[in-house]
């Protein structure tokens, strides 16, 4: 299996802050996926990440998993070949899905937006619906509710 993980994290500059930067929960969400599957799978992983390397390098490099900074995304989806793609981000149009669609099927964790109708499995730790449905939606998988929480083994162990 080839897993490909999705995320945006801010700039430091467009997030007006030098301490943290917007979507670090959509990261320690993927890194947690990422950790699983490494604990228990075989397979190659690859987070392709909408940022800069000074806003997001630094902190990404502790972990032990190859990322890049995107710069050519459909390059990359033809030269690793994925066969998932995870992506947690908001708001993402359902027509990106679909091109994404062209190469894995597509696992949503990202929990706005109409994102989670048009993936082929969505898991969610909340039971909000924010937007509508819309009427050219996919059947697919969702699960949801705080039992899908990803979280991370520090986390995990404060909950046993």
């Amino acid at each position: 299996m080839r897993w490909l993980y999705r995320f945006n994290v801010a700039r430091e500059l467009e997030s007006g802050s030098k301490r943290c930067a917007d979507g670090i929960g959509h990261a320690k969400r993927c890194l947690a996926i990422a950790a699983a599957f490494k604990q228990n799978c075989n397979g190659e992983q690859l987070f392709l990440i909408e940022s800069s390397k000074g806003a997001f390098g630094k902190y990404f490099d502790q972990f032990d998993v190859p990322f890049l900074i995107n710069e050519n995304e459909e390059l990359v989806l033809n030269d690793f070949q994925p066969t998932v793609i995870l992506t947690d981000i908001n708001y993402l149009e359902s027509k990106r899905i679909c091109w994404y669609q062209g190469w894995a099927p597509v696992i949503n964790l990202a929990p706005r937006g109409i994102t989670k109708y048009f993936t082929d499995i969505t898991i969610n730790d909340t039971s909000t619906i924010d937007v509508t449905l819309p009427l050219n939606h996919k059947k697919r998988h969702w699960y949801r509710g705080p039992q899908y929480a990803a979280i991370g083994e520090q986390f995990a162990e404060i909950r046993e």
